[in-house]
């Protein structure tokens, strides 16, 4: 979609007469005010999109963690990899929260016993308190699908007079004063990592890093379909991290036995030197986190 957005929006800058406005909101399934605001910001030059990072060192990626239905066992592990290897880095790259409480899809269904905005967002919070122990010189929040519940339950007619007593993953969690780079334009905004772009994710797929990798002709990293894989072609490359989230919770009983056999757990541990990054995914597995021959 967002390459698709960006070839409209060079053929309206070149002169092109056959790119009309009302077709292609069509297309983009958008209200033509919306594509016009979304051709303003590219046309500026302001659109987080495109925003780089010239700070070298190591970063940390988590994807998918879905508190409070994450992998309490997998993140001890990462606190003790972020301690060992200190990095520079830390992106939490969308579905950090489930907001569960929020979901459309379990509508006039009996709620998880003792589930609440409140409780999923006090264990945000928490998690967050413990990445907030480590020196990160830069940190880094993408919204995924399941902070865009938010957004899509306040844009209800009804749910929208109740805005101002319902907070927003935003607010509840502190972003701002935690000093995290928001990307909140869900599934538009993407961070770049020296010459990776990173991005939430909103496609399915067996082949996703391939596909991914074809149609955007970008080196990328992704998470949202909760596998481990890679794709490499010449220059470019494409990474789909894996989820840190607990898939055995209450969380995921909507999930199928065969789906399930394909999620994966995992992170991704990004180099970037000179401008240039070199990706390590890294599969946990067996209660463990392996990097540079040690075991976390």
């Amino acid at each position: 979609m967002v390459r698709e957005l960006e070839k409209f929006f060079k053929s309206v800058d070149s002169g092109n007469k056959n790119a009309t406005w009302n077709e292609a909101a069509i297309r983009f399934h958008m209200s033509g005010n919306a594509l016009r605001k979304r051709y303003k910001k590219w046309k500026d030059g302001k659109t987080k999109n495109y925003q780089n990072t010239v700070q070298d060192g190591l970063w940390i990626c988590i994807f998918d963690a879905h508190v409070p239905f994450h992998n309490k066992r997998m993140f001890e592990s990462i606190y003790r990899l972020i301690q060992d290897t200190q990095p520079k880095g830390l992106v939490l790259g969308g579905d950090f929260l489930d907001l569960h409480s929020l979901s459309t899809h379990d509508k006039g269904k009996t709620p998880i016993p003792g589930m609440t905005l409140g409780r999923e967002y006090a264990e945000g919070n928490n998690v967050l308190d413990k990445l907030e122990l480590y020196p990160f010189k830069q940190k880094v929040y993408l919204w995924g699908n399941h902070e865009a519940r938010y957004d899509k339950y306040i844009r209800d007619a009804d749910n929208s007079k109740i805005r101002d007593a319902v907070r927003s993953p935003l607010d509840a969690l502190g972003l701002k004063r935690r000093n995290y780079k928001i990307y909140d334009d869900y599934p538009y905004d993407e961070f770049v990592l020296g010459d990776l772009r990173i991005y939430h994710g909103e496609s399915f797929g067996q082949h996703c890093a391939y596909s991914d990798l074809q149609k955007l002709k970008k080196s990328i990293m992704f998470g949202h379909v909760h596998r481990q894989q890679s794709f490499l072609e010449r220059d470019l490359e494409a990474y789909s991290v894996g989820s840190a989230a607990d898939h055995t919770t209450s969380g995921f009983s909507y999930a199928k036995k065969l789906q399930k056999q394909v999620w994966c757990n995992g992170i991704a541990v990004v180099t970037v030197i000179g401008g240039k990054s070199f990706v390590e995914t890294i599969k946990y597995k067996h209660d463990k986190l392996v990097f540079g021959g040690k075991a976390y």
